[in-house]
């Protein structure tokens, strides 16, 4: 279970590097960790199962998570 505590630190420390490296976007590689953080940055981010999680091969409407981080990263590439 997240705790408040632990939310308020991984956002503090995220962030922190955001402003540091200052992306075009942030891509989550666990499904968690987005739900959780990604309405606390400032910046756009996309999400992804972990690669250990099975839905990094098993397909879904959207492809496999895999195939969805690749796109990502084409995507993030391009512009």
């Amino acid at each position: 279970n997240v705790q408040r505590e632990d939310l308020e630190v991984a956002t503090q420390t995220l962030n922190g590097v955001v402003d540091i490296i200052e992306p075009d976007c942030v891509i989550f590689v666990s499904s968690k960790a987005k739900r959780h953080l990604a309405k606390h940055l400032e910046v756009e981010s996309r999400g992804v199962p972990h690669p250990a999680c099975a839905w990094w091969y098993r397909a879904s409407k959207h492809g496999t998570g895999k195939e969805r981080f690749i796109h990502y990263l084409s995507e993030i590439r391009s512009h």
